[in-house]
């Protein structure tokens, strides 16, 4: 269990939660011991995000600069779209975290993939617990391979959860480095 539960922590680590109330759930009823760096509350810097990239590519050593995440969960209010529109050319891989689970946004009639969501998950606290403890997801997630990342999905969905959904926006997120 303790070996699960840091596999957990390691994968939260690696997640933007941009939903507070699912970190607030996650965090009360998942037993995650979730620290304030671990969740993401306001606005997403996206300028800070682009200088870490450049830092990395001008070979400043990786321990000064901070990882961009593996994957983001983010709602899908008015305002929750917009910052992921903003981060649709840093290639990260955003889960739409939505009562929306399935079709388009009922505040901008936008589509998960129009938006900049890579995957499309219900709003379920339950999934997205299990999503974080699955390793093989973020195993793919961190190959950054595509076909690793359908078949993780794929896996993840046979175990019962609410199916997670794929969507076209992956692949232009996989594109940028």
């Amino acid at each position: 269990m303790e070996e699960t539960m840091e596999k957990v922590m390691n994968n939260i680590s690696r997640t933007m939660i941009l939903t507070p109330y699912l970190a607030e759930i996650l965090g009360t009823e998942g037993g995650y011991k979730l620290r304030p760096t671990d969740i993401y509350r306001t606005k997403v810097d996206t300028e800070f995000w682009r200088n870490a990239k450049v830092a990395r590519e001008l070979l400043i050593p990786n321990d000064s600069v901070p990882k961009e995440p593996l994957l983001v969960i983010a709602g899908q209010t008015r305002i929750g779209e917009e910052e992921v529109r903003d981060m649709k050319d840093l290639g990260f891989v955003v889960a739409r975290y939505s009562v929306f689970y399935g079709g388009r946004s009922r505040y901008t009639g936008a589509s998960p993939d129009e938006a900049g969501y890579s995957l499309d998950m219900p709003k379920d606290p339950q999934t997205a617990g299990k999503l974080l403890a699955n390793q093989e997801v973020y195993e793919a997630l961190e190959s950054r391979n595509k076909s690793k990342i359908e078949k993780a999905i794929a896996n993840f969905n046979e175990n019962g959860y609410y199916p997670i959904r794929i969507t076209s926006f992956l692949e232009e997120a996989l594109k940028i480095s």
